[in-house]
């Protein structure tokens, strides 16, 4: 029930009650409906001027949410041109990173099953597995010295 409502259900009560008109508290109760409907009024007034100021911060939120956009559209684009296109950091380098976000090594390994890139770093190496995020195939390693790789091929031959 809103609040209009209430103050007209308020003044059929007290209509039923057959008050005399010409008595104090008559004069008081009657005085007090009126106060009561422009409270009401007033205060329905202001809900409305409310809802439509939401209404226009919304509109205008979405107009600078645009210009924005527009604004520094371009800026984003050689943003992203700076960045990288290849590691956990989108940089072109796969051997290493000399990004600001990653001053690690990182190493380009392919999934055997679906062909996914994947980029390890150092966390990912000690693990010995990665979950490929194409396919998740799940990919266990192990990391050979390149000492130790040169033994192994010269036994081999």
């Amino acid at each position: 029930m809103t609040i209009n409502e209430r103050v007209a259900y308020i003044k059929g009560l007290t209509e039923g009650l057959g008050l005399e008109e010409g008595k104090k508290e008559t004069k008081i109760i009657n005085a007090m409906l009126e106060l009561l409907e422009e409270m009401a009024a007033s205060l329905t007034d202001c809900e409305d001027d409310i809802i439509s100021l939401g209404e226009e911060v919304d509109a205008i939120s979405e107009d600078l949410a645009d210009l924005e956009d527009d604004i520094y559209e371009d800026e984003d684009d050689e943003d992203d041109e700076e960045e990288c296109a290849g590691c956990c950091c989108n940089c072109d380098d796969d051997d290493e990173c000399d990004c600001e976000d990653c001053d690690e090594d990182i190493f380009e390994f392919t999934c055997p099953d679906c062909g996914e890139k994947l980029f390890l770093d150092e966390e990912v190496l000690e693990a010995g597995e990665i979950k490929c995020a194409a396919c998740g195939k799940v990919i266990e390693f192990e990391i050979v010295d390149e000492d130790d790789l040169e033994e192994i091929e010269d036994d081999e031959e």
